[in-house]
C-alpha cells in the first residue's frame, strides 16, 4: 500500500506527495510530488479519495500550521492521482461523468482516452 498525502492550496489546487511510510514525515522545504491545477480536476480527486479511510495531522514547521490528510490507496490510485494533474484542465461535463463511477481504473481508461 502507498500513502497520498493531499493539501488543498486553494480553491482550485490540490497539492499531492507519495510516500511509502508516514513515519518520519516531514515537509519542511519539500515541494509535492505533484499538483492538481483545477477544480473540476480536483473534484473528481477528491470523490476518488472518499471512500478510503484517512488520517488527518498538521504539516509544516514551527512558523506555520497546515492541515494534511494522509488516505491509504493502491497504486492504481496513484497513477489516476497523476492522470489528473497531467491532464491540466476538465470539463465540467467530463468531470460529472468521471464522478459517477470514481473508481480509478475507469478514471485512467477515461482520461487515457481523452488525452490521446
Amino acid at each position: 500500500m502507498t500513502f497520498v498525502i493531499l493539501e488543498d492550496a486553494g480553491s482550485t489546487s490540490l497539492n499531492i506527495w507519495i510516500r511509502r511510510s508516514l513515519r518520519s514525515l516531514r515537509f519542511d522545504g519539500n515541494y509535492p510530488d505533484f499538483t492538481i491545477e483545477s477544480v473540476n480536476a480536483k473534484r473528481v480527486a477528491l470523490a476518488m479519495l472518499k471512500r478510503y479511510p484517512a488520517k488527518v495531522f498538521l504539516g509544516g514547521g514551527r512558523r506555520s500550521a497546515r492541515l494534511m490528510v494522509a488516505v491509504k490507496v493502491q497504486r492504481s490510485t496513484c497513477n489516476a492521482l497523476k492522470l489528473l494533474s497531467a491532464a491540466g484542465w476538465i470539463t465540467a461535463a467530463e468531470a460529472g461523468r468521471l464522478m459517477e463511477n470514481p473508481a480509478p481504473r475507469f478514471i485512467i481508461r477515461r482520461l487515457r482516452q481523452t488525452l490521446g
